[in-house]
């Protein structure tokens, strides 16, 4: 997608028609590392909504919330920053 301009201008239009479509307007898109972040930010400009990054155990200053899930391979933790509790929000 990345190294095919026309590809990932597509798929960006696919899914800001498709949170368009939302029973209801959510407030932020909540993103997970690295991909999610391509998305997941450009939704958020659309929408003119704020973005909230999801990045692994570590990698966020300050305050955050976070949670840690076993996998096949293991576990794995990711954490947020709580600058807010938004109501409603897309996850990408």
């Amino acid at each position: 997608m990345l190294r095919n301009p026309s590809a990932f201008r597509a798929l960006q239009d696919v899914m800001i028609e498709y949170v368009s479509h939302l029973t209801s307007r959510p407030e932020a898109v909540v993103a997970l590392e690295a991909r999610g972040f391509l998305l997941g930010t450009s939704i958020a400009l659309h929408f003119e909504i704020p973005f909230i990054p999801i990045r692994k155990k570590g990698k966020l200053p300050g305050e955050v919330i976070g949670t840690t899930f076993t996998l096949e391979y293991g576990t794995v933790s990711f954490s947020r920053d709580i600058p807010f509790p938004p109501h409603s929000f897309y996850i990408n």
